[in-house]
């Protein structure tokens, strides 16, 4: 399996990892150590060793437990309007769907997360939620 980064990835999660607790929760098989960028995260929850994928809380739950932080503390950012967004932010979590393709929100109702389009973004837009 072969993972292409989006371009400024690996600038934007050393910088990030200096400022923030970086974790990755995924529903996929991808191996971080293998990509190259595992050093990056301080943990990796997956829905393999889960045996539950998101948007189920207990996921997101066990980040919040790989942290000494409270979940409205965490910021979750995904690609996917009900896994990754509407699944963090029933726990508590904060939000940002990384809306790379530039999407209509799927769903009627449309929650309080931040929207970024690029990686580029992602850096300002945490800092706004300090």
């Amino acid at each position: 399996m072969i993972v292409k980064l989006y371009q400024g990835t690996e600038k934007t999660l050393k910088r990030l990892k200096e400022k923030y607790t970086l974790g990755v929760i995924t529903n996929g098989n991808a191996n971080l150590k293998k990509i190259g960028i595992n050093h990056y995260f301080s943990f990796n929850i997956s829905a393999e060793n889960m045996n539950v994928s998101k948007p189920d809380p207990k996921i997101f739950e066990a980040a919040v437990a790989e942290t000494s932080l409270n979940a409205h503390e965490i910021c979750h950012v995904g690609d996917n309007p009900i896994n990754d967004v509407q699944g963090s932010l029933n726990v508590g979590m904060k939000a940002i769907w990384f809306n790379k393709k530039k999407l209509n929100w799927p769903l009627n109702e449309r929650p309080d997360f931040e929207e970024i389009y690029s990686l580029q973004e992602l850096e300002r837009t945490l800092e706004n939620f300090n």
